[in-house]
């Protein structure tokens, strides 16, 4: 599944997921999965979380086990507002993984 449309070439903001692949090896489904680029703090988490969702229903949907999944990205990174928070989570100086939202002021 190809996660892009010809109009995203012109945008300044395409999506990050790109492809999303599926297969079924031995009655599991597994996900390989690529980023054009993605925010380590603020879009890596979500991102998993959803991915696993997603697999988990669509394996419940075609009767076979949730596998793998593995994801590759072009790039990942931070942005400079999110260094201070994440290195407060890294360190351990803030158990609120939703601190940054509000500290950033982002939706």
């Amino acid at each position: 599944m190809v996660i892009r449309r010809p109009e995203d070439l012109n945008t300044l903001d395409p999506p990050c997921l790109t492809v999303l692949d599926t297969e079924i090896l031995n009655n599991k489904l597994h996900f390989l999965v690529y980023f054009r680029s993605w925010d380590a703090y603020g879009g890596f988490p979500a991102n998993i979380a959803g991915l696993q969702l997603l697999k988990e229903y669509m394996a419940g949907e075609i009767g076979v086990e949730p596998g793998k999944t593995i994801c590759f990205s072009k790039n990942i990174h931070l942005y400079e507002r999110q260094f201070k928070l994440a290195e407060q989570l890294v360190y351990g100086k803030t158990d609120r993984p939703d601190a940054w939202w509000k500290e950033t002021g982002e939706d």
